[in-house]
């Protein structure tokens, strides 16, 4: 083992004597191939008002060279990534790059692996924040293209090799086969990532042309928060305003409350959907839907003040007779219907309008036509649309933006002669400057059906709620066709009532003195009846009135109880480990042993309790290592192990009455803690004081007349024990069986232990756990 060490330090250090850093592979010659590959690890985060998006990503770069061959028998050599700054390795940069780091816990996550003919892999692990240039016209039914762009450029002050990065004369970079990993596996609360693209083209500039490789990829925003979140309350705002229609406009406080409260509603909607977007000037979807949900809203007031001018106004010019007001408020009641009916009329075309709009292709609405494809053999709706400019909502700006059809190209009018820009604005989109592009092809996330939808989604739904809008609104006109029929029969009818109603109110008077002159002879036993009904009403009611209280205030106390209870925890499971920092110097434990020996004694009292409490409450699900009284218990056995630590400590603990019932339950409950994560960490604590007592020789008395053997047995034979559980066990024992000469404990060790398997551990691969084990035997075989 040696031997290949010593070579394998040799030959780095052969190939590393006369290697110059600044000269890449094959100087002079034919440009060096670089093969990239990328590992999605996550998306964290995509921030609208910042346009960018921020994601941790593996990135694998491969190449040759042959300064660094060593051997041609294919041997690889796996390195750690401080041996990258001794050789020569790509200047590969982020093109569109804001902010990025790399990893470096616990150590920097940087590979080298060198074979054998100079082949090099040179992998890396960051997290970056690339600038994602987003179009919100259609937030939040639209889809985004974010993109990585990978160029070279040289960050070396004493390279003369490069001035803005190795042109392609140089270094060509290249994909791998398969570029992209882990796309599958990625997952964003907002989005939905349909696809990717890779291409790699070429970019002439002032100093050269210069390798570009681009991901990018396809983000559809998931429409159901904004449901929930701006739609649905909006139009419930926009139907609440509707409410102040059915209420009397004699009830004016009512009335402007209700439209004032719904008009300042649909004010703070909007500022908080603008709050999340940035400050940009052109329109968006939402803000349409907003504005005119405002709009009803505002109309809603305005057609009550038109109402209340109305009826007030000519009633104070002109007094009539009551007849004729009544048929004025009737006229009155019947424009208010009207505009009911107007009302969600006009909501429901604009609804139409709107979903129609915003849910088909958008192609379909450029000049009556549709925008080629950009990759061949793709759908419209399945590609990757690279475009700087998209449709508006609003036919002006699609004007204004000269979208007007299908024959103007996106490079017409651009004359920027891109070699005056530097290397860090080097991010192109169109073809005026791409002069090599390739791989093309959309990949996406599942297998790709046979036949690519054509819209955003699925035809039957939008034709379905298109016939659903119609019959409604068929409906409405159907009934504002009748409206007048409903003008008479709604005035004959009301007459009618007045009638009947003045009748009613006749017979009722009749019938209320026939019942008080009735009533008379019974007044005395009534009144006695109704203040004893009162007194009981009332006794009930202070009854009801102090149960309460007293549910509230076993509530309250309840609850301060739990408060108390998880603060009086976590501050027990801080004080608990910060004291058992502090036990690890001797001093402090023979300052406490010498000094506080009755504090020591309630101390091992109540670490007795609340570890066989703890231990019988989670038997059966054992908790986290994060669970605070799992921290609290662990700082407490710590306590004691470090205590136990010391010779005094462990002539305290198997001489006090605590510490020999605190030692007793460490034997007992041992074998009965579960195999769990959680347990791990606790039988390591209670093996060392275990240990530590038999140091002891009165302790390691105690320790065999307690039976120590059957914890000790049932830890060796658990497969499920770790290396270092069983390395302890073997410890104890081999500190329990040392110098042993009692004829009754040898019995009862022979006996009990698992000869077998202490043979099994000594011819071990770890030299300490086969030492210990051979060392338990040997004791034996001399007892």
């Amino acid at each position: 083992m040696s031997d290949r060490l010593e070579n394998v330090t040799q030959t780095i250090s052969r190939i590393l004597d006369g290697y110059d850093i600044r000269l890449r592979p094959n100087f002079g010659g034919d440009p060096l191939r670089v093969g990239m590959d990328l590992t999605i690890a996550s998306f964290d985060a995509i921030s609208e008002v910042n346009m960018d998006y921020t994601i941790t990503m593996y990135l694998n770069q491969y190449w040759k060279d042959e300064r660094l061959a060593f051997s041609h028998e294919g041997e690889i050599l796996t390195l750690s990534g401080d041996f990258a700054e001794k050789i020569w390795v790509p200047d590969t940069f982020f093109a569109n790059d804001k902010n990025s780091f790399l990893h470096d816990v616990t150590e920097r996550n940087k590979l080298v692996r060198l074979s054998g003919d100079g082949s090099i892999t040179y992998g890396m692990r960051f997290t970056t924040t690339l600038a994602c240039m987003m179009d919100l016209h259609y937030y939040p039914l639209d889809s985004q293209n974010c993109t990585v762009e990978i160029e070279s450029y040289c960050s070396k002050l004493y390279c003369s090799e490069c001035s803005d990065g190795y042109t392609v004369l140089d270094v060509l970079m290249y994909w791998k086969e398969t570029p992209v990993h882990g796309v599958k596996e990625a997952e964003l609360p907002q989005f939905t990532i349909i696809g990717y693209e890779t291409n790699d083209r070429k970019e002439k500039l002032a100093t050269g042309i210069y390798q570009r490789l681009s991901l990018s990829f396809k983000l559809q925003r998931n429409i159901g928060y904004f449901v929930f979140q701006t739609y649905l309350p909006s139009i419930l705002i926009v139907m609440l305003s509707w409410v102040s229609f059915w209420i009397n406009y004699e009830a004016t406080s009512a009335r402007v409350a209700l439209g004032i409260t719904t008009v300042l509603t649909m004010t703070t909607i909007s500022t908080g959907v603008r709050s999340s977007l940035p400050r940009i000037s052109y329109v968006k979807a939402i803000d349409i839907y907003l504005v005119m949900c405002f709009v009803f809203v505002f109309a809603a007031l305005l057609e009550y003040a038109a109402v209340n001018y109305t009826y007030w106004g000519a009633r104070a010019k002109k007094k009539t007779k009551k007849k004729e007001t009544d048929e004025k408020k009737i006229l009155s009641s019947k424009t208010v219907r009207l505009i009911i009916l107007f009302y969600p009329l006009i909501l429901l075309k604009f609804l139409k309008i709107y979903i129609i709009f915003c849910l088909f292709d958008q192609s379909n609405f450029v000049s009556g036509s549709k925008v080629s494809s950009p990759f061949p053999g793709s759908t419209d709706a399945d590609i990757i649309e690279l475009q700087d400019l998209r449709m508006s909502p609003l036919p002006s700006i699609r004007n204004r933006s000269g979208i007007v059809s299908t024959s103007s190209t996106l490079g017409a009018g651009r004359d920027h002669d891109p070699a005056k820009f530097p290397p860090s604005f080097r991010m192109s989109r169109t073809a005026a400057y791409n002069t090599h592009s390739r791989n093309s092809g959309l990949r996406y996330r599942g297998p790709r059906p046979h036949k690519p939808k054509k819209r955003l989604i699925p035809l039957w739904r939008i034709n379905s709620l298109e016939t659903i809008l119609d019959s409604t609104e068929c409906n409405l006109h159907e009934f504002i066709d009748d409206i007048p029929q409903i003008f008479v029969t709604d005035l004959k009818a009301v007459s009618h009532k007045e009638e009947t109603s003045r009748e009613k109110t006749h017979t009722l008077d009749k019938f209320s003195t026939s019942s008080v002159n009735a009533s008379k002879d019974n007044t005395n036993e009534i009144v006695a009846l109704k203040s004893k009904c009162e007194e009981l009403h009332t006794q009930i009611g202070r009854l009801t009135k102090e149960k309460e209280e007293a549910f509230e205030e076993i509530e309250r106390l309840k609850d301060q109880i739990l408060n108390q209870s998880t603060y009086c925890t976590s501050l027990g499971a801080v004080l608990g480990n910060l004291t058992w920092r502090a036990s690890r110097f001797p001093q402090i434990v023979d300052t406490w042993l010498s000094n506080f020996q009755n504090k020591i004694g309630e101390f091992l009292s109540i670490v007795n309790g609340t570890f066989g409490a703890f231990v019988n409450t989670y038997r059966s699900a054992f908790p986290p290592t994060s669970n605070v009284e799992y921290q609290f218990v662990m700082g407490l056995l710590g306590i004691v192990t470090n205590i136990s630590a010391s010779p005094e400590g462990r002539e305290f603990l198997i001489t006090n009455s605590s510490g020999m019932e605190f030692v007793q339950k460490l034997i007992k409950l041992t074998p009965e803690l579960p195999s769990a994560p959680g347990t791990v960490s606790l039988k390591r604590l209670m093996l060392m004081i275990l240990y530590n007592v038999s140091m002891n020789k009165t302790g390691l008395q105690y320790l065999l007349e307690s039976r120590v053997e059957d914890t000790l047995s049932h830890c060796l034979d658990d497969e499920a024990s770790s290396e270092e559980m069983q390395l302890l066990c073997l410890r104890v024992l081999q500190s329990v069986t040392y110098d042993l000469d009692k004829p009754k404990y040898i019995h009862n060790l022979i006996t009990t232990i698992p000869i077998e398997r202490i043979e099994i551990m000594a011819s071990a691969k770890r030299s300490d756990i086969s030492n210990a084990a051979k060392q338990v035997i040997k004791h034996l075989r001399h007892s």
